[in-house]
């Protein structure tokens, strides 16, 4: 017995096709849906594209085997256009009839507003596969456009490899597997991403080590200054010298100060002076040869030959009342 005749509904009329049943009927009068020859049939009335097409988002419109296409194995979707091709709104989450005619390419860049409802791409299931037999696996390589711009251009078929399909050879029902193959892309970006993993890991290691010395080299040096740093001597108090006492603040900077403007000889005459005589004072501050120190020496010794001469006189005066 031959394959059944599959039908598909276009611009509203029916017509028959070469499309292949999606399953095994279990009696003649059994309807089933149809797809396009070594196409996969879905789970919600939709068929995927083993091939790549020009303008097509990889999904479609099934038909089936009713000739009336009446029967609900006979998906009733985009009947009133040329095109059975379909595309996903992702925003939107529905589904749109790309249109066109069997003379051009689908529109799936720019969809008519005949949507309908069903599981997105991620979502779809792979029931069998048009002409070969059931699939096992869902399978699903198409991804989602958005309406609001055009979708990305199908691969070439040298870029995509197809399922790889098994379909055994004993006379039991065809069961096809049908596996995706992994992509170069998937193994690079596994890859790259162990790398900057490590990469970011081994940085943060070093940064922290580079910080770590930096403080303990501070540390060194602020504990080295530390103890090379002289203490002057603490000046004697007042309490315990009965002279002033000075401070490490400005009194001390200020003594200091005054000290250094006093010459060698001032202080050595001044220390002098009060272990002396008048008389030697004198003579001190004479042999220091401070001008002014002179000057006020010769007044004194003025002052003092003065005294004695008036002495003299007074002993003479008192002297002369005695006789």
């Amino acid at each position: 017995m031959g394959s059944p005749q599959c039908y598909v509904k276009i611009n509203n009329a029916v017509v028959a096709n070469n499309w292949k049943i999606c399953g095994k009927q279990s009696d003649p009068t059994q309807n089933l849906q149809c797809c396009a020859d070594g196409d996969f049939c879905l789970s919600n009335g939709l068929c995927q594209y083993s091939h790549s097409e020009l303008g097509a988002s990889g999904y479609y419109a099934g038909g089936c085997t009713s000739q009336d296409y009446r029967d609900s194995s006979c998906p009733q979707l985009c009947n009133s256009q040329g095109k059975k091709d379909v595309v996903f709104d992702s925003r939107q989450r529905v589904w749109s009839c790309c249109g066109g005619d069997a003379s051009s390419p689908p529109r799936c860049d720019a969809p008519t507003n005949d949507n309908f409802g069903a599981p997105g791409t991620n979502q779809l299931i792979t029931i069998y596969q048009a002409g070969v037999g059931m699939v096992t696996s869902p399978v699903s390589n198409a991804t989602d456009q958005n309406r609001t711009g055009p979708g990305p251009p199908p691969p070439p078929s040298s870029a995509v490899a197809p399922p790889t399909v098994t379909t055994p050879t004993s006379t039991t029902p065809h069961v096809v597997v049908v596996t995706k193959n992994p992509t170069p892309g998937d193994n690079a970006s596994t890859r790259i991403s162990a790398a900057l993993a490590g990469g970011v890991g081994a940085g943060a290691a070093v940064a922290v080590l580079l910080i770590s010395g930096i403080l303990f080299f501070l540390w060194r040096r602020k504990s080295k200054a530390k103890k090379r740093s002289p203490r002057g001597p603490i000046p004697p108090s007042a309490s315990s010298t009965g002279k002033t006492s000075f401070t490490r603040s400005g009194s001390r900077v200020r003594a200091f100060r005054a000290m250094a403007h006093v010459r060698p000889d001032e202080i050595r005459a001044k220390v002098i002076r009060h272990e002396m005589s008048p008389e030697s004072v004198m003579v001190a501050e004479l042999a220091a040869g401070d001008e002014g120190t002179r000057r006020e020496g010769e007044r004194r010794m003025s002052g003092i030959q003065e005294m004695e001469a008036a002495g003299a006189v007074r002993k003479e005066e008192e002297g002369g009342k005695g006789s």
